[in-house]
């Protein structure tokens, strides 16, 4: 008999604990970044940096000398995920991309809307010297891609993606 009760708490206790393990060992996740951005966070909601990335323009060449604004598109996260700003670091040559925002349990009815509405958030680049620069994407897929800064007026100081 005491089988027949271990092997259906095996089941719910492991997973969980592997939940819990992973969720709070999983980088970007906490206090850091965006959490001084909301002082007052909704209760039960936790700052996320470097959520999922969709899509986002990256021109091949940008002006040197000029800020480049560009778009990113948020994933559809999990319930209660919700991009809120675009955050651009540099390090070196190399830019870092990320989208973050808040990370809430579920409504009060603890229901999610089925379909997905993809939000868009402007990425903001200081103006930036010539040369080759390389984009790496702060999410879990660690995407890298590369554009170069060019004196070229006909260059690009924006990009944004179709409707």
């Amino acid at each position: 008999m005491l089988p027949s009760v271990i092997g259906p708490l095996r089941r719910l206790v492991v997973p969980g604990l592997l939940t819990l393990l992973v969720v709070g060992a999983a980088p970007g996740c906490g206090g850091e970044g965006p959490a001084a951005a909301y002082p007052d966070l909704p209760s039960g909601c936790e700052a996320w940096n470097g959520q999922p990335i969709e899509a986002a323009c990256v021109p091949r060449a940008a002006r040197e000398g000029v800020p480049l604004l560009f778009e990113a598109v948020a994933s559809c996260g999990a319930c209660g995920a919700r991009a809120d700003a675009c955050t651009v670091t540099r390090e070196g040559r190399t830019l870092v991309l990320s989208l973050d925002g808040l990370n809430c349990p579920p409504g009060a009815a603890g229901q999610c809307r089925s379909s997905c509405t993809q939000k868009k958030l402007p990425c903001r680049i200081p103006a930036l010297e010539g040369g080759r620069y390389l984009v790496r994407w702060n999410d879990p897929a660690g995407r890298v891609d590369s554009f170069e800064v060019v004196p070229d007026g006909d260059a690009r100081t924006s990009c944004m993606l179709e409707p």
